[in-house]
Formats: C-alpha cells, sequence, structure tokens
C-alpha cells in the first residue's frame, strides 16, 4: 500500500466462499486516498460491510486497486484472484500509537491451525453497543475492540449448528488504546466449556496476566480432550478499571462430536442417594401462605416483596427419579438459600450427581459452583440458573410451574418455576463441600447427593 497512515489489518478466507477478505483501517484520523498492490491479478472485487455481506462493486485494474477512506474508518473488500496465483501477499502495515510507540494489528493466520471462531453466536455480560459491541471480539480485526462498563465480565461463543471442539489453545489480543488505559485489561479469568448452556467446565484458569502494549496478542495453551459446543471467556477481575476491553479472541484445537452423557444412576426407593439437610444454611423465607403472603421475601430488594406461594408448591418433589426435600413452610421460618459464597459441608462420598433444586432472581444468573473435596482438590462449575418468572424454560429441568407468586399482599398471575440443576464431581475423588455464588439473587432449595 501507498499510505502509510492506512492499516492492511486482516487478510483472510471469507467466511462463505473461496474468496480472500481485505481490512483497511486510517489509523491516523487523515482521509486519503490508497491503492493497494497484491501479489496475483484480480478477478473480482467488492466492498462489503463488516458481516462480509457485498455492498457494491469495486474497479481494478490487474493486480491493484485504489480506494478513498476517511479518518478512522475502516472498509472491508472481497476479491477473487485470477489464475494459479495463490492469494494476497500484503503484509500488514504497522500501526502508530500514542507516544510514538509502533504495534502491529495481527491478521488472523492464513496457514497452520485456524480459527474456530467463523459463523457462530456471541453472548456477553454487556457491552458498549454498536462500535464496541461482543460481536467485536471475533471479527477478525484488531482494529475494533469488545469493551464493557465493568469490572468482571463475561463473554461466549457457541458454534454454529451442533458443531463441537476439544478447544486446548486461545489467543487474547489487548485493545488500541490498552497503554492508556491498563485498568481495563482482563488480569484474572476462566476459560469454560459447556454443551448445555447451563452447566459449565472449567478448562483453563489464569491469574495476574499483564497486557503490556496495544493490539499485543497473548497465546495460551492447555491441555483439553473434551469437545465442547460453547465456551465462556469468565473475566474474575480487571487491573483496577472500571470497565473490561479487549480487540479479539480466537480459539484453536481439534473437532469432535458433542459427548454423550453418561446416564446418572437412578436410585431405587429405598436407596443410598442422600437429601442434605440444610436447616443450619437456610438464609431467607421464600414461601408464604395465602393467609399472609407477605410474609417471604425471595426476591433481594424487591418493593413490594416477592416470594413462592407456599399452598402451591411442593414439599417434596421428585424429579429424574430422585426426590427432594424443601424446607419448613410456616410462617416466619426461613427454608431458602441466596448465594453469599457460603461453604456447605456434605456427607463425603464418592457420588456420580451432585443435584439441587433453585431459580435466580432479576434474570438470570451464571455462578460459579466449587465442589471442594478430601484431598483439597477441587472443581468449579458453573452454572446459569434460569430466573424464577422466566417466560422461556426451554431446555430446563423444570421441577415445578406454578400460575401465581405472591407479590406484597397480593396475588401476582404470572409462572413462577422451581428448576433442578446438576453439578458433576470428579469420578474416585470424595466429595466433602460445596460453595455457592457470592450472588444473592442465586437461590438454593435443596440438595440430593446421588451415588
Amino acid at each position: 500500500m501507498n499510505q502509510g497512515n492506512v492499516i492492511l489489518s486482516v487478510i483472510k478466507k471469507a467466511e462463505d466462499s473461496s474468496e480472500y477478505v481485505l481490512r483497511l483501517y486510517e489509523s491516523q484520523g487523515t482521509g486519503t486516498t490508497v491503492t493497494v498492490t497484491l501479489g496475483g491479478n484480480i478477478s473480482s472485487l467488492y466492498e462489503t460491510n463488516l458481516l462480509e455481506e457485498n455492498i457494491s462493486s469495486r474497479s481494478y485494474s490487474a493486480n491493484t486497486f485504489s480506494t478513498s477512506i476517511g479518518a478512522y474508518e475502516i472498509k472491508t473488500f472481497k476479491l477473487n484472484m485470477g489464475g494459479a496465483t495463490p492469494g494476497p501477499t500484503a503484509t500488514p502495515t504497522p500501526t502508530p500509537t500514542p507516544g510514538g510507540a509502533t504495534a502491529t494489528p495481527t491478521p488472523t493466520p492464513t496457514a497452520g491451525p485456524q480459527d474456530l471462531c467463523t459463523g457462530g453466536t456471541i453472548t456477553a455480560s454487556g457491552e458498549n453497543a454498536p462500535n464496541e459491541d461482543r460481536t467485536k471480539a471475533f471479527d477478525d480485526t484488531t482494529s475494533t475492540k469488545w469493551l464493557v462498563f465493568a469490572s468482571t465480565g463475561w463473554i461466549q461463543y457457541d458454534f454454529a449448528g451442533t458443531a463441537a471442539y476439544a478447544v486446548n489453545s486461545y489467543t487474547i489480543t489487548s485493545a488500541n488504546d490498552a497503554t492508556t488505559y491498563p485498568g481495563r485489561n482482563p488480569k484474572n479469568w476462566t476459560l469454560q466449556g459447556s454443551n448445555d448452556g447451563s452447566s459449565w467446565t472449567t478448562v483453563d484458569t489464569r491469574t495476574n496476566v499483564s497486557f503490556t502494549s496495544n493490539y499485543e496478542k497473548l497465546t495460551f495453551n492447555f491441555s483439553n480432550s473434551t469437545a465442547y459446543q460453547m465456551y465462556r471467556l469468565n473475566i474474575t477481575a480487571n487491573n483496577g478499571g472500571s470497565e473490561i476491553q479487549l480487540s479479539e479472541i480466537e480459539m484453536f484445537g481439534t473437532s469432535g462430536s458433542t459427548p454423550t452423557p453418561t446416564p446418572t444412576p437412578t436410585p431405587t426407593p429405598g436407596g443410598s442417594a442422600i437429601q442434605v439437610n440444610l436447616s443450619s444454611y437456610y438464609n431467607q423465607d421464600g414461601f408464604s401462605y395465602d393467609t399472609n403472603r407477605a410474609d417471604g421475601a425471595y426476591d433481594p430488594g424487591a418493593s413490594p416483596t416477592s416470594c413462592y406461594s407456599a399452598d402451591l408448591l411442593t414439599s417434596n418433589p421428585s424429579f429424574g427419579g430422585v426426590a427432594y426435600t424443601l424446607g419448613p413452610k410456616t410462617d416466619g421460618s426461613n427454608n431458602a438459600i441466596k448465594g453469599t459464597g457460603q461453604t456447605i459441608t456434605l456427607t463425603q462420598g464418592q457420588y456420580s450427581s451432585i443435584r439441587f433444586l433453585g431459580s435466580a432472581t432479576n434474570g438470570d444468573k451464571t455462578g460459579t459452583f466449587r465442589i471442594n473435596y478430601t484431598d483439597a482438590t477441587y472443581t468449579d462449575v458453573a452454572v446459569t440458573e434460569k430466573d424464577w418468572c422466566t417466560s422461556n424454560t426451554s431446555g430446563q429441568n423444570v421441577v415445578q410451574t406454578m400460575a401465581h407468586r405472591h407479590r406484597g399482599t397480593a396475588d401476582q398471575t404470572l409462572n413462577t418455576y422451581v428448576f433442578a440443576y446438576y453439578l458433576t464431581p470428579t469420578a474416585g475423588k470424595t466429595v466433602a463441600s460445596l460453595v455457592l455464588p457470592n450472588d444473592a439473587n442465586t437461590h438454593m432449595l435443596a440438595i440430593t447427593l446421588v451415588p
């Protein structure tokens, strides 16, 4: 390219064709006209949007084309190369950064391991839409970024269709102003995998990671042979700022079919499943009778308070062949547990499943449950609890549906639910205790240990 202020930030194959994609970025706030020279003749050329959808056909001459580009503008082009030329050979242009330092945005590799994050669904705990939204973390260019106005947060990638991959390496690239706002850089996080979006397994944990330059790409390798349909980067700490930002995430690994869950043995009546006595752990009254609707307060901070109807709620529910016992329904009695990071002591033993009943308030909530073992090791499992009044129960283990809840001194007509969640301890390990998330909007009503 003939203009030093224009960066060639991406060279890659198109998502849905054999064409090549080039992405240009004006880096110094000065609009210009740039000429791009490629390593082979062009046979077709289109300008596209960031989704690689054609906007207009563009003119070209042999192996060159020219385009105007505005201050800080991003432009994307899709092209075919004529003959047997193996594709673009242009080299990404170093990006000048404030203070005179130079950092080079790293394009998606066109050889070697290929980024698996193509064509999937992206969700996140927050974003600065539309220019710094969640999609920017997976758009194959370091000239954009994902930013969330919180010191912790998560971003999730769900592979297209039923695809599942055993990810064993990933990269994170810092944002364009990582050195100007170092407090925004991720510091501590876990990478978690899931096949249902509810139960999460931690596959990699990082602490005290330091990004020291703009556009800095760090690679993290780890051992993992289990294929998951979705992965979540759960950032638990940044470097002290009030926001989190990063420019790009890539994942690498091997494809594989989604593992079929191992059937959990269903205990027979009188068998050895253990219902945990939670009486010493209850810290909120989540039920009330019609005769005293205002007795309970399941929803923290709600005004007026709201709770399950004790008249409708089953005291001894059963789901999936497993029985549970709820807490007392009498007025003034605590019968539910809101998460405060507390530890619940369990009957020591080796279990195939730790099953609990619960729900979330004020929206769906994701929290980490830690299973402690007697050998001082542990397993962290991320679980997304559904809101107790959700309008979408698809894919959930619905234990009970009730037609109303109590809100203040009246009935509020809307479906309320109790859900079942399963935690899987490490085989052969002896379970000792369970640590709950530190989130008062996550709630537990009962636990049963299944051998």
